[in-house]
């Protein structure tokens, strides 16, 4: 089966069921063209009717404008921001929300009051949402289809690719150590329980309640034991907030992640790269290339996307602004500065390079400093998703064309 073909399946599923559903599809497979053969499908059996387009961000909406003109579809859908239809109420027979696991957030989930519809189609990646809110989306449009990475790996409808985690070593480890030490001595105070020393950190009342639980007691909030426990509880959620985000400062912005990423793009300038870091100040250090964040206008930011992609080779610096919706099979190599333990995140910027071009060998690298815990949340977000470990040596020798021989670890073959 061509890939023109699965996505008219895809098409099929969702008309089967009254036009009303979720197609869950790969990053790299199309669903923005899963989207356009849809609304033709709606419009050339009803040029009358209006259809609305909702995507996250301007970037996607210019995108779809384009491609919605390629299409002739121009005059019959109107493309809205998820922000805007938050906001502002419409009314269309068709709504088409790209990205839809976006759409269920507590600030965007009024879009379904705002928005007057009939026929739904919702697209996305990763549907599943760590909050349980995937579950609106699943009633509202359920599931009708689903392409996995790996049927698109196996059918050649994306590139192949090659993921590595590459660990670093850095001088100031012990700096790290120290903070981790301090950070689980709080830690340990609220039972290595995160959810309760975040609530703690952050409001008087969860420290009260929490005080109270710990000496099993409801004393008055004027006794001596309230007050000692309750100073202890302060104390220690001070504590775990400052070593939090320490550890993490330290971790997402090591200038040895900037030294390496360089070194990196030295060696692929014949390439189109994009990199992701932590914030936008790390974004701006890295020498090559362009910067695109959300403190750009609209126009500065459509310029830079535009300036890059007229380009044959070049790099583009961001922070999350290109996880999701950015087509630009152009892009060969992706390095990440600044990860988390998302494999929603991950997924996403894996689909940044793996989008089908010619003969094309995409190639990712995820910059990790051994000894902390970005290790584990590399761990947590690539659970499904095959990589290869290197060292800095093994790095060099890739680099340099030379075999490489990986840390022995998790070797899955898609």
């Amino acid at each position: 089966m061509t890939r023109t073909e699965r996505q008219e399946l895809c098409v099929d599923n969702w008309v089967k069921n009254k036009c009303k559903g979720t197609i869950v599809a790969a990053m790299g497979f199309g669903k923005t063209r899963l989207g356009l053969m849809s609304l033709k499908r709606f419009i050339d059996k009803n040029p009358n009717k209006l259809a609305i387009v909702v995507v996250p961000s301007d970037p996607i909406r210019t995108q779809w404008n384009k491609d919605l003109l390629e299409w002739g579809l121009y005059n019959s859908v109107q493309v809205k921001t998820m922000d805007d239809v938050s906001q502002h109420e419409y009314t269309c027979s068709l709504i088409v929300i790209d990205e839809c696991h976006k759409a269920v957030a507590k600030t965007l989930v009024k879009m379904f009051d705002n928005v007057k519809y009939k026929l739904i189609l919702c697209l996305t990646a990763t549907l599943d949402r760590l909050d349980g809110r995937d579950a609106i989306i699943r009633e509202k449009a359920p599931v009708v289809d689903t392409v996995s990475l790996e049927e698109c790996v196996k059918n050649k409808w994306l590139s192949d690719y090659k993921e590595y985690q590459v660990l670093l070593d850095v001088d100031d480890i012990e700096e790290y150590r120290k903070l981790n030490k301090e950070f689980y001595e709080h830690f340990s105070y609220f039972d290595h329980q995160f959810d309760i020393a975040m609530a703690c950190a952050a409001d008087w009342r969860s420290r009260t309640a929490f005080t109270k639980k710990k000496i099993q007691l409801m004393e008055s909030e004027e006794s001596e034991l309230f007050k000692q426990i309750n100073r202890e509880t302060i104390i220690h959620a001070a504590g775990f907030s400052r070593t939090l985000h320490a550890r993490k400062k330290f971790i997402q912005h090591h200038p040895k992640k900037i030294e390496v990423a360089e070194y990196i793009l030295e060696h692929r300038l014949d390439k189109k790269c994009v990199t992701f870091s932590s914030t936008i100040e790390m974004a701006e250090s890295i020498k090559y290339g362009l910067a695109y964040s959300g403190k750009d206008t609209v126009k500065k930011g459509r310029t830079t996307l535009k300036e890059f992609m007229d380009q044959d080779c070049g790099v583009l610096n961001t922070v999350m602004k290109l996880n999701e919706g950015f087509n630009c099979p152009d892009i060969a190599v992706s390095i990440v500065l600044g990860l988390n333990s998302s494999s929603t995140v991950a997924k996403q910027r894996l689909g940044r390079v793996v989008r089908k071009k010619g003969d094309k060998i995409a190639e990712v690298f995820n910059l990790v400093i051994a000894g902390t815990v970005e290790q584990q949340w590399f761990l947590n977000s690539h659970k499904d998703v095959p990589y290869t470990t290197i060292t800095e040596d093994g790095l060099h020798k890739l680099l340099e064309g030379d075999e490489v021989t990986p840390i022995i670890g998790k070797q899955t073959k898609m």
